[in-house]
């Protein structure tokens, strides 16, 4: 894409964020008390977008106003997610500029790439880092809203990848009894249902199933008592993906005691199971006959009887005492655990369809499998006290966060693989060929064990200053250090492991940054941050990997217009990260250098109501990478995979109740992603593609009714690669959703 061309779309965007301000900073005709009386009566306050996000956010650990801190955060409510109707994580990220899907091989979780860098480790569950349960993708069911932070995190995260973290943010219980019933189906076989209730079990000494239509007081939600909820769903699907199939289920009690103004004790109790396969995705090859040189979106080297059941759960309690006006103790504590047992044929030697160093068919015509039996184990307990502060000295507003946190990890994994004897044709695969009798069982080529035990530590301090009501100071400090003993074996059985190497480091993460409010609409912001990340894994000349560390800045200008009711901001950001590894193409089993990454981009993003009648998602982002400080003279200057120059994605919802049918509200999306390099060399592309989705949502009583459509024009595309030509993970083609809700 030429430059002049980005400049050009880049001063559209800010000609219409200027033209909003102009709207907002119109002079009004004064009105007198009584027309100020009966606008109030009649109107009230202007009523928010399903799509905004909350008035305050927790996640930097100091309560406050997005545009009040020097951050970028993109929020994803509730109402978002199910007017898309998305199945994963990935299935949602086309409408926040700057995040990509990306892959992890398997496929099984939601791996994506933010800001250029991919995250698998990063998910957080209420501000606590999950990370036991990143090997399955999930459902929305007891999900809030999810809060995706931009750019490094280190003083808010500890370690972590620089491009951002995502924060899934659940649902609690609440003051007044209400249960929603819910069911959808759709294209591919797929059913989805859940049931979600919630309400007082206790009311100031009133009984459990005190109702408020009985003419007592309904529930407040800062009133004393003790709430629950309960939400239970499960899902069954086919895919366009041949040989795949995936089904689960979900149950999350939660109960919630309010003892005193600002005091109460939530306990989360949450248990996952999920059967989704490992899928290693197509083939881009050149000379096959494929179009584009891309194998067919549903071409796979997998059998149906493959599975990968994983069980998660997690145990949460979150206590918060406020002592006085100035102190309230905040103290988290969580354990999870991940239990994974499959068994698949798996196609780990497609490269060996390459002529060797070149993405050319070499003429074989079938694929080299394995049988694989995996079994992994892990466990992790985190504990987070905090002290949150608040004081005023003269003008100023001060809020800090004092808090440490500790958080163990256990890893425990077996393998097993042995050559599958059956055969599979290329490029048209014959699925469920039956065993004969002498290779039943296949012989065992490997024997792999891993084992791990990771603590983490960290100390920080965080402080935000509001000078008046124009500036607004955000700086914070951390220091983290870890002890990672790793142990691994190869075709050897005895316990225990041998150990193979023991890390232990530390780093001090720091954030400055400031807001300034230019008008009561515009606010400019600036800030520097840093993050680090340990690496495991050994080097080719022996010894283990340093950490990654990154540094960025960012800037740019936030609006919020239309009565605080559409929200915007225009961002640019760098982020350099040194020390990145690859794999050594001379020995799989080592790594070596790939050097330094250096991102920059520029981010445009609108939420909220453009009137009373239409609520907006979207944004866009240009993003440049640079591989640099690398030994591997073949990826120096080349562009980081996965990365495209441009992307772009806008949502709409229009109610049409004014003046069509009252209770019916039409839905449109549109997805821009374009070309990404797919691998380190730049040896293809994954092509640009243009999505296009629809959604129609009828509310009648206590009713509501969606009929969506993902990928309206059947369009062929591709999400990510994993570095690889050979592993790639295709797009959904048209996927029809008809759901219906009903709450009592």
């Amino acid at each position: 894409m030429k430059t002049s061309h980005r400049l050009g779309q880049l001063a559209l965007a800010l000609s219409a964020v200027t033209r909003l301000h102009a709207q907002d900073s119109e002079p009004q005709k004064p009105q007198t008390p009584a027309e100020k009386l009966a606008e109030m009566v009649v109107h009230g306050s202007p009523a928010a977008s399903p799509y905004s996000p909350p008035p305050a956010t927790s996640i930097t650990g100091l309560p406050a106003p997005v545009k009040e801190l020097p951050v970028t955060v993109n929020t994803l409510s509730a109402q978002f997610i199910d007017d898309t109707s998305a199945r994963r994580l990935r299935d949602l990220v086309g409408y926040v500029p700057g995040v990509n899907a990306s892959d992890d091989s398997g496929a099984t979780g939601d791996l994506l790439n933010i800001r250029g860098f991919d995250f698998l480790y990063q998910t957080y569950i209420n501000g606590m880092r999950n990370r036991t349960g990143f090997n399955s993708s999930r459902r929305f069911n007891t999900i809030d809203r999810i809060e995706i932070f931009k750019g490094p995190g280190g003083v808010e995260f500890g370690a972590g990848d620089p491009g951002g973290f995502v924060n899934l943010v659940t649902k609690k219980p609440e003051s007044v009894q209400s249960t929603t019933a819910g069911f959808e189906a759709g294209s591919y076989d797929s059913i989805h249902g859940f049931i979600d209730s919630t309400g007082p079990l206790t009311k100031q000494g009133a009984p459990i199933g005190s109702d408020p239509k009985s003419g007592l007081p309904a529930p407040q939600s800062d009133d004393p008592g003790l709430f629950y909820r309960l939400i239970a769903s499960g899902d069954s699907a086919n895919s366009f993906r041949d040989a795949f199939h995936t089904d689960g289920y979900e149950i999350a009690p939660s109960l919630l005691w309010k003892y005193a103004p600002g005091s109460s004790v939530l306990v989360e109790f949450d248990y996952q199971f999920r059967d989704q396969p490992y899928d290693r995705g197509t083939l881009y090859m050149k000379g096959a006959g494929f179009k584009d040189n891309f194998a067919p979106i549903n071409t796979s080297f997998h059998e149906p009887g493959d599975y990968y059941n994983n069980t998660n759960t997690r145990t949460s309690v979150y206590w918060t005492n406020k002592l006085n006006d100035t102190f309230t103790l905040r103290v988290t504590g969580e354990v999870d655990t991940n239990r994974g047992r499959g068994v698949g044929v798996r196609n780990p030697y497609t490269f060996l369809l390459y002529e060797d160093g070149t993405n050319t068919w070499n003429g074989s015509t079938s694929v080299l499998r394995t049988t694989q039996n995996l079994q992994q184990d892990l466990w992790s307990v985190g504990l987070k006290p905090e002290l949150l502060i608040h004081c005023d000295t003269g003008v100023v507003k001060n809020t800090g966060l004092l808090g440490f946190n500790y958080a163990h990890t256990s890893t425990k994994t077996a393998t097993q693989d042995g050559f599958d004897l059956r055969p599979i044709s290329f490029p048209v695969p014959v699925y469920g060929q039956p065993h004969s009798p002498n290779d039943s069982i296949p012989s065992i080529q490997r024997n792999f064990r891993f084992s791990e035990q990771l603590d983490e530590y960290g100390l920080y301090y965080q402080h935000k200053a509001d000078f008046g009501s124009r500036f607004h100071l955000l700086a914070g400090v951390r220091y983290d250090w870890y002890d990672d003993d790793t142990a691994s074996s190869r075709n050897v059985r005895t316990t225990p492991v041998a150990p193979l190497y023991s890390i232990s480091d530390g780093n001090l993460s720091y954030r400055l940054g400031g807001v300034v409010d230019l008008t009561r609409n515009l606010s400019l912001y600036a800030g520097y941050s840093n993050s680090f990340q340990p690496q495991s894994g050994i080097l080719a000349g022996g010894g283990a990997p340093d950490a990654l560390e990154a540094t960025a800045w960012e800037a740019g200008i936030k609006g919020s217009f239309l009565n605080d009711r559409l929200q915007t901001t225009l961002s640019v950001y760098d982020t350099e990260r040194k020390n990145l590894l690859e794999t050594d193409p001379r020995d799989e089993d080592f790594l070596i250098p790939l050097g330094t990454v250096d991102v920059r981009g520029i981010e445009f993003e609108v939420t909220g109501k453009v009137s009373d009648d239409l609520d907006v998602q979207g944004g866009f982002a240009f993003m440049d990478t640079e591989i640099k400080d690398t030994e591997d003279a073949a990826t120096r200057g080349n562009k980081f995979y996965n990365v495209p120059d441009f992307q772009a994605g806008l949502r709409l919802r229009y109610d049409t109740g004014r003046w069509f049918v009252k209770g019916l509200s039409v839905g449109a999306g549109a997805v821009y992603v374009g070309s990404r390099e797919g691998d380190a060399i730049n040896s293809f592309e994954l092509p640009s593609y243009l999505r296009f989705d629809t959604g129609l949502y009828y509310h009648w009583r206590n009713w509501d009714f969606k009929l969506t459509c993902e990928n309206l024009g059947d369009t062929r595309y591709f999400l990510a690669s994993q570095g690889e030509s050979d592993i790639i993970q295709p797009g959904s083609p048209r996927l029809f959703t008809l759901g219906a809700t009903m709450k009592f």
